[in-house]
C-alpha cells in the first residue's frame, strides 16, 4: 500500500504549479472582497486567504519566517503592475504575469508563471527571462535566506 501511495503522489512540479494556481485563486478572492483592488503584497493575503506554508515551493527548504516580511521568505513572487487588469473578467489578458516561482527554486532551472487568465506556464530560464523583459518586469534572483541563530 505504501508503494502505491508514493507512485500516485504528484511530483514536486505538479505541487509547485498547484500552489501557484491556489495563490491565483486567493488573489482573485481578495479582489472580489476589496472592490477589485489587487493586493499590494502577499502580506495582504496572509490569514484570511493564505497561510505561510502556501507560499513555500516544495522544491525549496525554505521555512516561513514570520518575523520578516513575506517577500523576504516566500518562494513565490507577486507582480505589482496589474492593478488596471480586471481579474474577474473572462477576458483577462492571457499574457499578463500575475505571479511566478523563479527558476532558482527548481533543480532543472525552470520557472512557473501564473497569468491573469489563470493559466500556468512552465518556462526554461531563458524563456522566463525573455517573458519578464517583454512584460517590463524587473527580475532580481532571490538569495537563499540564512537565519542567524
Amino acid at each position: 500500500m505504501i508503494a502505491r501511495v508514493k507512485q500516485s503522489s504528484p511530483p514536486e512540479h505538479a505541487l509547485c504549479s498547484h500552489k501557484l494556481f491556489s495563490i491565483g485563486k486567493e488573489i482573485l478572492n481578495y479582489t472580489r472582497d476589496h472592490n477589485e483592488a489587487y493586493p499590494d503584497s502577499f502580506e495582504d493575503l496572509m490569514g484570511s486567504y493564505l497561510e505561510p506554508n502556501d507560499l513555500i515551493c516544495p522544491f525549496t527548504n525554505n521555512k516561513p519566517q514570520l518575523e520578516l516580511p513575506v517577500s523576504d521568505w516566500s518562494s513565490y513572487i507577486l507582480v505589482h503592475h496589474i492593478n488596471s487588469v480586471d481579474l474577474n473578467s473572462p477576458d483577462s489578458p492571457s499574457n499578463i504575469v500575475v505571479a511566478y516561482c523563479p527558476p532558482e527554486n527548481h533543480p532543472d532551472n525552470v520557472a512557473y508563471v501564473l497569468f491573469a487568465d489563470f493559466h500556468i506556464r512552465e518556462c526554461k530560464k531563458d524563456e522566463f527571462l525573455k517573458l519578464l523583459k517583454e512584460s517590463s518586469i524587473k527580475y532580481i534572483p532571490k538569495e537563499k535566506i540564512v537565519k542567524n541563530n
